[in-house]
């Protein structure tokens, strides 16, 4: 198991020696996540939801590791979470603020109401909340959300 070219981000590339930055290096199609994002969710997948946000979360820790230190929250997969209901899997702390991330496996995984209304609430105060289906798109919302200021 290693890296695939597409889920390296510019801020990953940017930490890789010019040798290997060379190797994987992919262009980008602009500083806003979206720019690259398609208007439809990818379809079915095998990878699991927990396997993209532990993906993720491995990276947040390696930042810190690195000094930048990315506050997070995380409501794990792996035990019933605390959290109230429709809260977004993570909940990381950038320069320009809170950002919130729901992780969905694909299509067929639809948000909730409570989702659903706690994204409304958020974008209603102008606070991000974004559904993600992989590590590599998260990681880049928060590098994008890391460098607004």
């Amino acid at each position: 198991m290693g890296w695939r070219r597409e889920d390296l981000t510019p801020g990953m590339l940017a930490c890789m020696s010019p040798a290997d930055r060379e190797k994987y290096d992919s262009k980008f199609a602009g500083p806003h996540p979206d720019s690259q994002e398609d208007t439809h969710p990818p379809m079915k997948t095998d990878r699991l939801e927990r396997d993209e946000q532990r993906h993720f979360a491995n990276w947040l820790l390696l930042q810190r590791s690195n000094g930048r230190k990315l506050p997070f929250t995380w409501a794990a997969t792996h035990k019933p979470s605390t959290n109230r209901l429709g809260t977004p899997d993570f909940g990381i702390g950038t320069w320009s603020g809170w950002v919130f991330l729901e992780f969905k496996r694909d299509y067929s995984s639809p948000i909730s109401a409570e989702q659903q209304e706690f994204i409304s609430d958020c974008e209603a105060r102008g606070i991000p909340a974004h559904i993600v289906y992989t590590a590599a798109k998260a990681i880049e919302w928060i590098n994008y959300y890391d460098r607004l200021l």
